[in-house]
């Protein structure tokens, strides 16, 4: 049978549970808006100066990395999406163009239909165009739709459809101009030579669909390569705003035989004289619908390397064929956007092998192209505004901002814009003292200690726990221990709420002033060492898995429509008050099969929430309290000196020997010191009250707590602050370290004599003692529950 505190657990859970998911399943969608400039018109590329960007595949591949990998900012990200944009679609969308948004990229849709093209209607377009433009109206994120491009060839199922496919171009070009005048549109054929591609690899039997009068272009009753392989399919000048064209560069025999580093075929290709032998005899695609429409021209490309060939160094070729393309900008000031495909994957024309398009993933290759983009005339930068937040919870950069969070800035990108610190509502990971909170916790412990004098005054029946004789062995759990464990996580809790509601403040009053999540690893040493409830190994694994399920959790609600938890997954730093996503590409965790990067940040605990970051560090703590116990027994000295040492190596080298959020938060070789010195006031208690009980160690008390306020007193009548570098900070400073002490030294001296022992041991407590052991004793699950609900403030907060 459970017993009385489990079944109060149980009922105070219950309700929390049920109400989390009342909230949560109810609460709207309300984005903050205010990135957009009410500026209608899309910007365009200088004359001779294209954008760059990738051409993702998103689902496995995250904006901020392949940036960190390319070494500049891409001033534009095309990726695939189906169309019509269904529910499902919806989502990945959006999260997409969210996290292209922190780049501040030109985002390009490739919209791929899948219902055949008679299918599509003006809702379907219309729908999208309110989708973008409600992204736009947000974020300030620019969009080109690229609308079933390669329409020409013959393995797409919308191919050579001429008739449908304008038909359908013109249908949701007419729509995004009424709902999303800031789109505008691609018309993006592929090159012609080989037209009509019978014998293309990945070819589809066409002869149902073909629409062969159309595409008859020079009236001989047949479809040869003599037709024209662009002219029947374009939609009109009054719907295209941009044309495109893909080149790929496949080289000799399909890269089949051998791998041959290109000379001069792409400046061939868009004379258009490249792969058609002596019966080309037509003007470029550039000259007609570029240079005649005086359009900008889209081009996506890329150079195929097969490395299961001879020839050519992967470097060598790819750096070839990229210098051209960037080389003809000069020639061809109307090419606009160079979208380079960045994917690894299965290609017909490679006798069905994998091929890896991509120029990011070797780091020479990496270097070469971004040393080439750099002398380049190809601008790099931000295009529309870089948004440091992109879900709401706080201010939004602007334009020439760098790449977002951990990305480094390309040619072109300026200084960081950083938030509103006035505005700003995300939490710190540790709040700085005030000289008013420093002021009033002084006065409080001035209170508890008065109180304790005179409590001592009075005759009493109660005996003081002897507690255990030093380096004798753990007895039973004591309440009073359970009480202060109770209370600390209720302030920690309360606090984080506040903190949520956007009292910031207040919080940084008390928690600056009061050392509570530093009191909380004292008294989990502390209570180790008198009576450990659980072996180390299984305690440190049920908080492992504690947090790793608290982050899934989290993540999952986080991600339900509507829902807007930015303030639990992300923080400020408190140093530079730059914006930081405690939950990158997390997204990637429920793809099949599921990237190694998500899990193995997921399991390193480099994902979470930033009110359970503290797990983190009691699973390490957990693992070494054995032999930290183990030598306090046999040497209290020797263990200080040692945690000490440590402690001083923490604070000057600051190791970042983890990417685990904790190492940030709170950093264990600094943070052990607590839990060292709780262990040996656990293992040395007895002594350690006698002192407390003693009038030596009123005095010693009293003289620290006063010489506390009077520090603070001081400040506040100057009107100056208190440093945080003596007395705040995740490093532990001398001074803050002394806070602890006082704090604890004065909670201890107020719980001691609370119960009367008996003769196993055990105390039975009384007072508020009573009323906080239970949270104590379920810390753990205390914390969970505190978690939901504060996952439905976020919530209603966001």
């Amino acid at each position: 049978m459970a017993s009385p505190s489990r079944r109060a657990l149980g009922v105070l859970l219950s309700p929390l549970l049920a109400l989390s998911l009342v909230v949560l399943l109810g609460t709207s969608a309300g984005s903050a808006a205010g990135a957009a400039d009410g500026d209608a018109t899309m910007p365009r590329p200088e004359p001779g100066h294209p954008w760059f960007g990738p051409e993702l595949d998103i689902e496995t591949a995250v904006p901020a990395d392949y940036a960190d990998d390319l070494g500049a900012s891409p001033s534009s990200f095309t990726f695939q999406i189906d169309y019509p944009v269904v529910a499902d679609d919806q989502v990945f969308l959006e999260r997409q163009v969210r996290a292209i948004s922190t780049l501040g990229s030109v985002v390009v849709l490739d919209l791929q239909p899948r219902a055949g093209l008679a299918g599509l209607t003006t809702a379907d377009a219309e729908d999208l165009g309110r989708m973008l433009d409600t992204l736009h109206d947000e974020l300030g994120t620019w969009f080109l739709v690229r609308f079933a491009a390669e329409m020409n060839g013959s393995w797409e199922p919308w191919g050579q459809q001429p008739d449908a496919f304008i038909a359908a171009f013109r249908t949701l070009a007419a729509a995004l101009a009424t709902t999303a005048p800031h789109v505008e549109t691609v018309w993006s054929p592929v090159y012609g030579s080989g037209y009509p591609y019978r014998d293309a690899d990945g070819a589809r039997d066409l002869s149902e669909q073909r629409e062969s009068g159309p595409l008859d272009t020079d009236g001989d009753g047949r479809l040869t390569r003599r037709d024209d392989p662009y002219g029947p399919y374009f939609p009109g000048d009054d719907v295209v705003d941009w044309v495109g064209l893909t080149l790929y560069r496949f080289g000799q025999d399909q890269g089949i035989e051998r791998n041959v580093v290109p000379r001069g075929e792409f400046t061939a290709r868009l004379q258009e004289t490249w792969g058609y032998g002596d019966d080309a005899g037509r003007a470029s695609f550039y000259d007609r619908f570029a240079a005649d429409g005086d359009r900008p021209m889209l081009v996506q490309t890329s150079a195929l390397y097969n490395p299961a060939v001879p020839g050519a160094s992967e470097l060598a070729l790819k750096r070839s064929w990229w210098r051209q393309v960037f080389g003809s900008a000069a020639d061809h000031p109307l090419i606009g956007l160079i979208s380079w495909l960045e994917v690894n994957r299965i290609e017909p024309e490679v006798a069905t092998q994998a091929v890896d398009w991509r120029v990011t993933v070797d780091p020479e290759i990496a270097r070469a192209i971004r040393a080439d983009l750099s002398t380049s005339s190809v601008d790099l930068g931000p295009v529309s505004k870089v948004v440091e937040d992109p879900y709401g919870t706080g201010g939004t950069g602007g334009p020439g901002g760098t790449g977002g969070p951990g990305v480094p800035g390309g040619p072109g990108d300026g200084a960081r814009e950083l938030p509103d610190p006035t505005s700003d509502v995300v939490p710190t990971v540790t709040p700085a003292p005030t000289a008013l909170g420093m002021t009033l916790a002084a006065g409080v412990l001035l209170l508890l200690l008065a109180a304790v004098v005179v409590r001592r005054s009075r005759p009493t029946s109660a005996t003081p726990d002897p507690g255990p004789a030093p380096g004798g062995e753990a007895g039973a759990r004591d309440p009073r221990l359970d009480a202060v464990r109770g209370l600390l996580v209720a302030v920690a809790l309360v606090g984080s709420a506040v903190v949520l509601l956007g009292e910031r403040d207040a919080v940084r009053t008390v928690l600056g002033s009061v050392p509570v999540p530093e009191g909380l690893v004292v008294v989990s040493g502390l209570a180790l060492a008198v009576a450990p409830a659980v072996p180390a190994v299984r305690r440190a694994l049920m908080l492992y898995l504690a947090a790793v399920a608290t982050a899934l959790v989290v993540h999952v609600v986080s991600v339900v429509p509507g829902v807007d938890l930015g303030r639990l997954t992300s923080i400020t730093d408190p140093a530079t008050r730059e914006r930081r996503q405690l939950f990158p590409d997390a997204d990637r965790l429920f793809d099949y099969p599921t990237p190694w990067g998500p899990a193995r940040r997921l399991l390193l605990l480099e994902v979470g929430p930033w009110v359970t970051s503290m797990l983190g560090l009691f699973v390490l703590l957990a693992v070494v309290t054995p032999a930290a116990l183990w030598l306090v027994r046999r040497s209290w000295w020797l263990a200080l000196v040692l945690s000490w040492a440590l402690w001083a190596v923490g604070r000057a080298w600051d190791p970042q020997w983890s990417p685990a959020q904790v190492v940030d938060a709170f950093p264990p070789l600094v943070w052990q010191l607590l839990l060292v010195h709780g262990l040996v006031l656990g293992v040395h208690r007895r002594a350690v009250g006698a002192f407390l009980a003693s009038r030596a160690g009123a005095v010693t008390l009293t003289a620290a707590v006063v010489a506390y306020g009077a520090v603070g007193a001081w400040l506040l009548a100057t009107g100056r602050t208190p440093d945080p570098d003596l007395l705040a900070g995740v490093d532990l400073p001398v001074g803050r370290l002394l806070v602890v002490a006082a704090t604890g030294g004065v909670v201890a001296a107020a719980l001691a004599g609370t119960g009367t022992a008996t003769g196993t041991g055990s105390t039975t407590s009384r007072g508020p003692a009573q009323a906080l052991a239970p949270l104590g004793r379920h810390a753990l699950l205390v914390g969970l529950a505190g978690v939901a609900v504060l996952v439905v403030l976020a919530a209603i907060a966001g």
